[in-house]
C-alpha cells in the first residue's frame, strides 16, 4: 500500500494566461521556448513548441515536452528529449500543493523525478502571462469548500472539481489497481462527503465513488474512510469534489488517498 500526495518527491506548477513568441520558461538544466515559427534544431540544453492557437494546446504541448514526447511542434537538441529532472502533466482543473493553491486555468503540473533530493531545481519564466510555484513537498491536498452556502446550510452542495492525479500520470508515475482508503482533517467541525472522478479529458467527468463519508469530524483530527474503487487507466487523471453542512466557503479539509499499485 502506498498514498499521494506524498513527500517522496517535489512538486511544483506553471499556470498561463497567455504565451509570447519568444518567452521561455527554464525548469532544471532545460530552456523551453514558444515561438510562432519553428526553425533549426536547437543548442544543447534547449527545447523550442510551436506556439498554437489556443493556449491549451500550446500547454499541453510544454507539458509533453517536458516528458520527452515526439511531436512535430516540438524541436528538441540533437540527443536530447525529457527533462532529466522533472516530469509534467497538463490540467485544467483547480489543484494544491500542501496548502498552496492553484486555481483552475491552463496549469502544469511537475513532479520531480528524483525521491527524497534536495538539490536545487531552478523553476523560471520570461512569460508576463505565468505564474510559477516553485518545486516543494507537498504532504497532502487542501480543499477549499466552496460550495458551502454562507447563509442556509442546506443549501450548501459540492464544490468544485479538484485535481488529486492528472491524466498521463497514472501509467507512467502509477499503476493504481485501487484505492482502498481516504485520510482527511479539516478545519471546522462538520459532517463530509467525498465524491471520486474519473476523466480521460477534463471535459466528461465519471464518478467512481459517491458520498463516502466523515462522520462527526472534528477541527485538526485525522479521519480515515475506506473507499472501493476500481483501477484508474493510463489515460484518465483523478479528481474529487467535498460537500459539507457548513456555511463557511473559506474552510477547508485536507485529504490523502491510499492506493494498492502493481
Amino acid at each position: 500500500m502506498a498514498y499521494f500526495p506524498d513527500l517522496c518527491s517535489r512538486l511544483g506548477s506553471a499556470s498561463f494566461t497567455a504565451i509570447n513568441d519568444s518567452e521561455t520558461l527554464t525548469l532544471g538544466s532545460r530552456i523551453y521556448t514558444f515561438l510562432d515559427t519553428l526553425g533549426a534544431t536547437p543548442p544543447a540544453g534547449n527545447v523550442h513548441i510551436e506556439i498554437q492557437a489556443g493556449l491549451a494546446d500550446t500547454v499541453k504541448l510544454l507539458a509533453k515536452a517536458i516528458r520527452g514526447e515526439a511531436d512535430i511542434s516540438i524541436l528538441y537538441a540533437a540527443g536530447e528529449s525529457n527533462n532529466p529532472e522533472c516530469t509534467a502533466y497538463w490540467t485544467s482543473q483547480r489543484f494544491a500543493l500542501d496548502d498552496v493553491q492553484v486555481t483552475a486555468g491552463q496549469n502544469v503540473y511537475i513532479v520531480e523525478r528524483e525521491e527524497d533530493s534536495n538539490t536545487p531545481i531552478t523553476l523560471s519564466t520570461t512569460c508576463s502571462g505565468c505564474s510559477l510555484n516553485s518545486l516543494r513537498r507537498a504532504g497532502f491536498s487542501r480543499y477549499f469548500l466552496d460550495g458551502n452556502n454562507a447563509t442556509d446550510a442546506q443549501q450548501s452542495i459540492r464544490g468544485s472539481y479538484q485535481m488529486i492525479l492528472p491524466i498521463n500520470f497514472v501509467g507512467l508515475a502509477y499503476t493504481i489497481n485501487c484505492i482502498n482508503k481516504i485520510y482527511c482533517s479539516m478545519s471546522s467541525a462538520s459532517c463530509i462527503e467525498i465524491d471520486l472522478y474519473r476523466s480521460p479529458d477534463e471535459v466528461t467527468f465519471t464518478r467512481v465513488v459517491r458520498s463516502t463519508s466523515f462522520p462527526g469530524a472534528s477541527y485538526g483530527a485525522l479521519i480515515c474512510e475506506d473507499v472501493d474503487c476500481d483501477s484508474i487507466s493510463a489515460n484518465e487523471g483523478l479528481y474529487y469534489r467535498l460537500g459539507t453542512d457548513g456555511t463557511d466557503p473559506t474552510n477547508y479539509i485536507d485529504i490523502k488517498v491510499s492506493y494498492v499499485a502493481v
